[in-house]
């Protein structure tokens, strides 16, 4: 004989964790950590807040998936969202005193805005088959895309190196070619040195 389900009560707590992470992480995530079905998550929140996650009803996604397919931060897309008219649905949620945002974007609008907006994006970064659909002209700015590596970090022989030979009297452009490392970053390095040793000093 089937036992009938009982229905659980949602504490506070639950229906906050549902308005901090609703938009931004998966249903499967919430599902595991609640240990509610992905309709009862979804029908709290519309409770909460009045409206339903596009991403659930529409085939819009949430703001990290496009960061991820874009291979720019979260911030990076609520930055476009607020500056460069990226096109998003915004939900409302409330976090403790705080009020704060989550979006949904239509895959559609998001590639129409990445089309008129190609020099924000470095498409070598591009991962494909998580923004679908996908535009044709995509693979091509891909495959013209210069790869950019990404800067390596300093080790300590690096500082002592830089440093003797700031000290020395060279300039940052001859320390940076001595190194192998571009000019600003050098300067930058040298910089964060100067500001420790200073600050060892007034210990």
């Amino acid at each position: 004989m089937k036992t009938k389900k009982t229905w659980k009560k949602w504490t506070p707590e639950e229906e906050q964790f549902v308005l901090d992470l609703f938009g931004s992480t998966t249903i499967q995530y919430m599902m595991d950590r609640l240990n509610r079905s992905s309709d009862s998550i979804i029908l709290k929140y519309q409770e909460l807040t009045g409206c339903r996650d596009a991403q659930e009803i529409g085939g819009f996604v949430s703001a990290p998936v496009v960061a991820e397919a874009l291979g720019v931060s979260h911030r990076t897309i609520t930055l476009w969202i607020k500056q460069h008219k990226l096109p998003a649905k915004r939900l409302y949620h409330q976090r403790k005193v705080n009020k704060s945002y989550r979006y949904s974007l239509d895959p559609k609008e998001v590639w129409k805005w990445v089309s008129k907006n190609k020099e924000r994006i470095n498409f070598s970064c591009v991962k494909r088959g998580i923004l679908l659909p996908e535009p044709r002209w995509l693979e091509k700015e891909i495959q013209n895309a210069t790869y950019v590596k990404p800067p390596r970090n300093w080790t300590k022989e690096e500082d002592n190196t830089a440093w003797t030979l700031y000290k020395s009297g060279l300039g940052y452009r001859e320390i940076a070619k001595r190194l192998n490392r571009p000019e600003k970053g050098t300067q930058r390095r040298l910089t964060t040195i100067l500001k420790k040793l200073r600050e060892n000093a007034t210990i």
